[in-house]
């Protein structure tokens, strides 16, 4: 099992490492923003928290995006290099294979939900300390939820890429095809959330806000799995 992670780690290490990229890039340039304040601007204008926050919220939503295209290439990606014929013909367990690649598509994009999740509360409990602000309990609930319907949204991705990774032969259309759907899905909850009565939310909607996406998720990348145990490659 361990030569199947490591096999299957180094095939989608391209991918991989285009997602690092991409998902540091907010935040580098806030580096840049923030270093050229503190040389060049005034000493008053000087904050890091400005361009942290924006780097966040950015880094937020390419973790969620992101989260397509690392589900896209799991299954899909050993098809464009014509590697899923070879190792059909391997005596490798169909289960096996299919675990290995659930392992690293999960474990990478978990990583990156979560260091983007520590760099918002980071961001957060700066703010609040900068403005020495008295509601920094609400501000840090208000976050927690962001980032969980963030990541169920993230969930929702990974398990609809994972659906189509495994009946396509190209990442690029699977992590489309994910997008495209869950962008139809946020259409329609928009749409409905406008005829509700305006204010805060509910506690029971945001629990259906959260649980939906993620059931949604499971169940897609159950069906994903299923139909990957049954494929035959050859």
């Amino acid at each position: 099992m361990r030569n199947l992670l490591w096999k299957d780690f180094w095939q989608n290490s391209r991918v991989l490492l285009a997602v690092v990229i991409v998902a540091v890039g907010p935040y580098v340039v806030a580096l840049v923003i923030g270093a050229t304040q503190y040389f060049v601007s005034d000493p008053s204008l000087r904050s890091w928290t400005g361009p942290g926050g924006k780097a966040c919220g950015a880094g937020m939503v390419l973790s969620v995006i992101l989260a397509a295209f690392i589900g896209a290439t799991a299954i899909a990606g050993e098809r464009v290099d014509r590697s899923a014929e070879f190792a059909a013909l391997l005596p490798i367990a169909r289960r096996q294979s299919v675990a290995s690649k659930a392992a690293i598509g999960v474990v990478s994009w978990l990583v990156l939900w979560m260091f983007n999740a520590m760099c918002v509360l980071s961001i957060t409990w700066l703010i609040q300390a900068a403005h020495q602000t008295s509601s920094s309990y609400g501000v840090l609930i208000d976050t927690v939820l962001t980032m969980t319907m963030c990541g169920a949204v993230g969930v929702l991705l990974f398990g609809i890429a994972w659906l189509f990774s495994s009946l396509l032969n190209s990442p690029a259309i699977a992590a489309a095809a994910a997008i495209g759907t869950a962008a139809t899905l946020a259409t329609a909850v928009v749409s409905l959330r406008e005829l509700l009565p305006k204010g805060p939310l509910s506690t029971p909607l945001l629990v259906c806000l959260i649980a939906i996406p993620t059931v949604g998720g499971l169940l897609s990348f159950a069906a994903g799995t299923v139909i990957s145990l049954r494929r035959a490659e050859l």
